[in-house]
């Protein structure tokens, strides 16, 4: 039998590398752990493809529920979004030059952050959000409690109800943008989106 190399008895597959997650959960709880990628992954794409939809992190901190342990696992559709304390670790592999904008993400648990999308240039933001994976990249948000001033977060699309396009994200800080009123609300019904204006809501 193959005898586990990684802390405190959770397998770590040859080839991978321990990195340190936050993960904020639906409900407002906050945790961390240790969860082991390979070199080439991003965490995306990684949270997006967890066999059966589990998440195994160890040395867990900040679970409140089911005591202590050496190793926690839990249900990705549970996490409103995570991040890396290592800035090293990209959220995901988009090559730089695409488009950007800011948006405003409210969770189905009440919650909200403002981030920026970075997407593929020549595609509306619907169109890429309509072939998104589990957890879409959401860049430069500022978060209480993260251990940088600006972290990259894998937010879970699942857990999303509105999406509001705030305007290009190199717009300075408080100009309102050109297209305000034309800005649309992306409102996520189930497996489709529905463009809807604001009035609407």
């Amino acid at each position: 039998m193959e005898k586990p190399t990684s802390p405190k008895g959770s397998a770590k597959k040859a080839g991978t590398v321990p990195r340190l997650l936050s993960i904020r959960l639906r409900g407002g709880e906050t945790a961390s752990g240790t969860a082991f990628l390979m070199p080439i992954q991003s965490l995306g794409p990684f949270l997006s493809s967890r066999k059966g939809g589990l998440l195994s992190l160890a040395e867990p901190k900040g679970f409140s529920a089911g005591g202590t342990g050496s190793h926690v696992i839990i249900r990705t559709s549970t996490v409103l979004f995570a991040w890396a304390d290592d800035a090293s670790l990209q959220v995901d592999h988009l090559a730089a030059g695409g488009a950007r904008r800011r948006i405003h993400v409210a969770f189905d648990d009440a919650s909200s952050v403002d981030g920026v999308l970075s997407f593929p240039s020549g595609i509306r933001v619907s169109d890429f959000l309509a072939r998104a994976e589990e957890f879409i990249p959401l860049r430069d948000v500022t978060l209480a409690g993260a251990t940088r001033t600006s972290v990259d977060l894998a937010v879970n699309f699942n857990a999303v109800t509105t999406i509001r396009d705030l305007g290009p994200a190199e717009a300075k800080a408080g100009a309102t943008p050109a297209v305000a009123q034309l800005s649309t609300v992306i409102k996520r019904r189930r497996s489709s989106l529905t463009l809807v204006a604001p009035a609407d809501l």
